[in-house]
């Protein structure tokens, strides 16, 4: 079996040497501990190649790299990405530490244990919480950009939670200490009725922050590999419960604030029998969260209410109970893709591509492969490309070309110095091919005379031995051999999902014939690039001379050269 065969019956295990990708400065090989270690902290705060989110990010490796390397080189390299495995480990934080002060931190009116481990542990975790997300990056939701800003971050984080993450802490309590220090007395008459509003306040603030709990909760059980059924599930159930939890504190909080501890006889706390002073704190919390499921969801339950305030706080549980039932079949039908039209179409192709494929009897690994070009191909979304693009003026589908491309423009050099009319003719004459990894793009011996250039992707560069020269990115073009030869010197093998634009040498020699000197540039940088692909192979071919008759011959072994000593 031929080293090709191997290459693409298994996983690409590239044999080139490994390329330092941090994008991090160096260190000499006598660097100090303290150096190694603030790189080591340093790789915490860039970009995670393998965080969950690159995937719909990025398009393939190359875009994650220069993504790192734009981070790692820039002036707020200091700032932690939010694809970073520190991010991770902050929004792992954040969803413990706001869920134990939105859950424990609530019941602290009666149960003391809880505002220990509040003041002492959770406090001073949530105020470092919040100095850091002034220095986290952050994803634009409407660009899909990653904003690393510091000034835009500081902005950002100022005017949407800031205030309200200071006043889930315990910072009025602060306030409330150097105001009686100051004026000798609390800033109320009562004692007990400050505290009650410092608790509301609290359990406001905090309530703000309930979807962002739930995101950096789903955000953790995606970097921890759970599959995405298990995950929505978790999801639903966290949020669910927070809210009856909230509904469970306030059937008893407001009557426990109107009341002090005298339940009139109607109301639901004297029917339930329950004294704060002698019942378990447990068992008042569980009958009120049982009352505040059961209204929630519709069921009735066996209390007879007729306080007022009691039923207007159970009329907005029911009501608003409604609205999450409904909100919670509209959100599964979202998340699944039924809602939209596009891609409900996609899930209905996909369904069809599976049926397929089953019927074909087609092996595992294939059907991976034809699944994942699937997805890449079309991005969870199905539309008709060709159907659109026909409908649009000239002018319009210029710009779309032009813009469809951008990427690729901006780093093939010929295209970047032709006119926009010449480049959108250009584009609009190449033909788009997606590859899967280990696909054959061309074959050494291949009579071919088209010009591939990669949009997104990488590609492996082989000689005939099947000797593997270099990978080729973004950008760059392959099959330019047929400029001076009429078969393919080197085979081209895609190391990941790969799009490339092809595009017939004689149409593009016509495209570049009024700029006779971007054609010869093209050209003679075209013939210097192969000339640099044979002084590899010359390379590849001296690696792999037998070692076993190297040996034997005693040219590896050889005498060790005496060292120069300074006298």
């Amino acid at each position: 079996m031929s080293r090709v065969s191997r290459l693409l019956k298994n996983n690409h295990a590239c044999t080139l040497p490994e390329k330092d990708t941090t994008g991090l400065p160096k260190l000499p090989p006598n660097a100090t501990w303290g150096s190694k270690v603030f790189r080591h902290i340093r790789k915490l705060f860039i970009l995670n190649p393998n965080h969950f989110k690159c995937k719909s990010l990025f398009r393939n490796k190359s875009a994650v790299m220069e993504e790192r390397k734009r981070h790692a080189t820039s002036r707020y390299f200091y700032v932690i990405h939010p694809l970073s495995r520190f991010n991770m480990f902050l929004e792992a934080t954040f969803f413990i530490t706001w869920a134990y002060a939105i859950v424990c931190g609530m019941l602290t009116i009666w149960l003391g244990g809880f505002l220990i481990i509040q003041i002492y542990v959770i406090f001073p975790i949530r105020v470092l919480l919040i100095l850091l997300f002034f220095n986290v990056g952050y994803i634009d939701k409407k660009t899909k950009q990653i904003v690393i800003e510091s000034r835009k971050i500081i902005v950002k984080y100022l005017k949407t939670y800031f205030v309200f993450d200071i006043f889930s802490c315990y910072v009025l309590d602060i306030f409330t200490d150097i105001w009686i220090a100051v004026t000798g007395k609390f800033p109320l008459e009562s004692q007990e009725i400050w505290h009650e509003v410092m608790l509301i306040i609290r359990m406001a603030a905090s309530c703000v922050r309930i979807n962002t709990l739930l995101n950096f909760f789903n955000n953790t059980l995606s970097g921890l590999n759970c599959n995405k059924t298990m995950r929505i599930l978790l999801v639903y159930l966290m949020r669910t419960y927070i809210y009856v939890h909230i509904f469970a504190l306030l059937l008893f909080l407001i009557p426990f604030f109107l009341h002090s501890k005298n339940w009139p006889p109607s109301s639901w706390l004297h029917q339930a029998n329950i004294n704060v002073e002698s019942t378990d704190p447990f068992v008042i919390y569980l009958e009120a969260l049982i009352l505040s499921i059961c209204y929630f969801f519709g069921v009735a339950y066996k209390y007879d209410i007729t306080l007022l305030n009691e039923q207007m706080v159970l009329v907005l549980v029911s009501f608003i109970g409604r609205l999450y039932t409904l909100y919670l079949l509209a959100d599964v039908l979202r998340v699944f893709g039924i809602a939209g039209v596009s891609e409900s179409m996609y899930e209905r192709n996909m369904y069809v591509l599976n049926q397929y494929m089953t019927d074909k009897d087609l092996p595992s690994k294939l059907q991976a492969r034809m699944l994942k070009y699937f997805e890449f191909k079309f991005q969870r979304r199905y539309f008709k490309e060709k159907e659109i693009i026909n409908t649009l003026s000239d002018t319009l589908r210029t710009e779309l070309f032009l813009f469809s491309a951008r990427k690729l423009i901006q780093k093939v050099d010929i295209l970047k110095r032709l006119p926009n009319a010449t480049v959108g003719a250009i584009i609009a004459s190449m033909k788009s091919e997606t590859y899967s990894p280990r696909d054959v793009i061309l074959k050494l011996g291949w009579e071919t005379n088209e010009i591939y250039f990669i949009s997104t992707g990488t590609v492996a560069v082989l000689n005939k031995h099947g000797v593997e020269l270099c990978h080729l990115e973004d950008g760059d073009e392959f099959g330019i051999s047929c400029l001076v030869a009429r078969e393919q010197i080197h085979t081209i093998v895609a190391v990941e999902t790969t799009e490339v634009f092809i595009i017939g040498k004689n149409q593009l020699i016509e495209f570049l014939g009024p700029y006779p000197d971007l054609l010869n540039r093209f050209i003679r940088t075209a013939k210097q690039k192969l000339s640099s692909m044979k002084d590899l192979e010359a390379a590849a071919s001296r690696e792999t001379v037998d070692l076993l008759s190297e040996l034997q011959r005693g040219n590896i072994l050889e005498t060790r050269s005496k060292k120069m000593v300074a006298y």
